[in-house]
């Protein structure tokens, strides 16, 4: 188990066969124990050969097959299954199993074929005849005995299925760690006297350390891994993205782009030279997008890592610190967390 996890953390990997080394080890794209792996049930085939693919040899791929085994957790998930996919698993909605098996979702097979489908299970009295009143809303609802300045409903989303497949384990994970697109991701630094670079990997390490303490953070700290990654990519990025919660939008992107600037200046995978083969126009722009993907896939996995693995799910009152604003199972980001991934959000 020792040398699987000293592998996990340290060996040297390659981006695929034929290609050079990587910055990044196993557990940077990944959560940091390789929980992952085992939770949504990667076979023991999968993980050797996944880890032959990124340059592990026969022996250190079957060392770290069974340190993955070795973890902790039950295997609730499949890969193929999409994470916190709502409705109910053999009957019994989502909610009314234990915590951990939340984000293992309802799985592919409870995807509504059409959006009309939630009718019977929002108003299960109306046989999807269409025809809902006000009285039914409320009772839907609950609208009468929930606190009015509660963000949530009476109703349990997570039990209500919708006609929409959420993205796999295998579309969180980033293509690109952001260390191989900018050099100095885990240490930045800021000039003498200037305002403080964004830091996303520091808002996580402040998390992760939390948590490990035992300690619980509050909605403001989490949500800074967000904040951070979202502040990192104003610089080189669209009007739209440039817009502050505030609501107010830069009129241009500050002086020096840290995206294509620190790309530019080392050797990382997603530097502009690897899109050399495309129109001058349209190669800045393009390594934009793919570098904002990668950086927010990031941001979602350790996410993940800091609720699910953290065990913040179920301390939801605790993190937002007031329970009657808190349903009984969730997040504690004041951003939009995963959905930073959409494309019409990361343009």
């Amino acid at each position: 188990r020792n040398e699987g996890k000293n592998l996990w953390d340290n060996n040297t990997l390659i981006a695929r066969p034929g290609e050079g080394n990587i910055r990044a080890k196993c557990m940077d794209c990944h959560t940091k124990t390789g929980y992952d792996l085992k939770y949504f049930g990667y076979t023991n085939e999968s993980i050797y050969k996944r880890s032959r693919f990124h340059g592990f040899s026969d022996i250190e791929a079957k060392r770290l097959t069974r340190y993955i085994r070795s973890i902790g957790t039950h295997s609730y998930g499949r890969p193929w299954n999409p994470p916190y996919q709502p409705g109910d698993v053999g009957g019994a909605p989502l909610s009314s199993l234990p915590v951990e098996r939340w984000a293992a979702g309802a799985g592919n097979s409870r995807v509504l074929k059409k959006d009309e489908d939630m009718l019977s299970y929002v108003f299960p009295d109306t046989n999807n005849n269409g025809a809902v009143d006000q009285a039914d809303v409320d009772d839907a609802f609950q609208l009468s005995e929930v606190n009015p300045g509660a963000s949530y409903l009476g109703i349990k989303l997570s039990d209500v299925p919708i006609h929409l497949q959420l993205p796999d384990w295998n579309s969180w994970l980033p293509r690109v760690h952001p260390m191989d697109i900018w050099g100095d991701f885990k240490n930045v630094t800021s000039e003498e006297g200037a305002d403080p670079r964004p830091d996303p990997y520091k808002a996580y390490t402040y998390l992760k350390d939390t948590i490990e303490r035992g300690d619980i953070p509050l909605v403001w700290n989490v949500g800074r891994i967000m904040e951070e990654s979202m502040a990192f990519s104003k610089e080189g990025t669209t009007e739209v993205y440039r817009t502050t919660r505030s609501g107010m939008v830069l009129s241009s992107p500050p002086v020096g782009n840290i995206f294509r600037d620190a790309s530019r200046n080392n050797t990382g995978r997603l530097n502009v030279g690897v899109l050399a083969n495309s129109s001058a126009p349209y190669r800045d722009e393009m390594f934009d997008e793919k570098a904002k993907l990668s950086l927010n896939k990031w941001a979602a996995v350790k996410y993940f890592e800091v609720h699910h693995v953290g065990k913040l799910e179920y301390k939801l009152d605790m993190v937002i610190n007031n329970p009657e604003l808190v349903g009984e199972r969730g997040w504690g980001s004041p951003t939009s967390a995963v959905f930073q991934i959409a494309p019409h959000k990361i343009a």
